[in-house]
């Protein structure tokens, strides 16, 4: 027997090391796949809103019109009212489209004596992939034949406008 030291191989404790990392890892991952009851990279099959610290979906806005399939909402930073005469109404509004599809911006108006109700959109047909990329919009909508198909019932000067959601401010001179 030799009382010199043996030579040890410097990586022996790397490969230890690495053996107890890969067998903890594995092993953690094996114990909470069998605790859930399915595979961790299958989409559960519990709806976003019944697990717990899952961010909900956002509800979208109720119109009192349906769109058509496919319509992009305008994102409306500012609507401006504007009274250019007897029977004359105008909203300048100026906002974001959600995309960089470039397609005719469709209005529809709905009057009530209590609120005049514009939406405005784009119908983006189901096959065409647009870049995601907000693309400015800025535009006046002539909103004077709702208010003549009213009557007397809405007063642009006593009636809000609501464009998307957004109160338009009448124009101050």
């Amino acid at each position: 027997m030799s009382l010199e030291p043996s030579q040890s191989n410097p990586f022996g404790c790397f490969v230890l090391l690495a053996l107890i990392f890969f067998f903890g890892v594995f092993g953690f991952v094996a114990i909470e796949q069998e605790s859930v009851g399915a595979p961790m990279l299958d989409t559960p099959a519990v709806p976003a809103q019944a697990r717990p610290g899952a961010v909900k979906p956002i509800t979208p806005v109720t119109l009192m019109s349906p769109l058509p399939d496919g319509a992009a909402l305008l994102g409306v930073d500012s609507a401006v009212l504007e009274v250019r005469g007897p029977g004359q109404v105008v909203v300048q509004v100026s906002g974001t489209w959600p995309d960089g599809c470039d397609f005719p911006v469709e209005v529809n108006t709905i009057v009530t004596p209590e609120l005049v109700n514009v939406i405005v959109y784009r119908v983006v047909p189901p096959d065409v992939f647009c870049t995601m990329m907000l693309q400015p919009y800025s535009g006046e909508i002539d909103i004077s034949a709702a208010f003549a198909s009213a009557g007397s019932a809405a007063n642009p000067a006593r009636v809000p406008v609501m464009v998307n959601g957004v109160t338009a401010n009448p124009l101050t001179k």
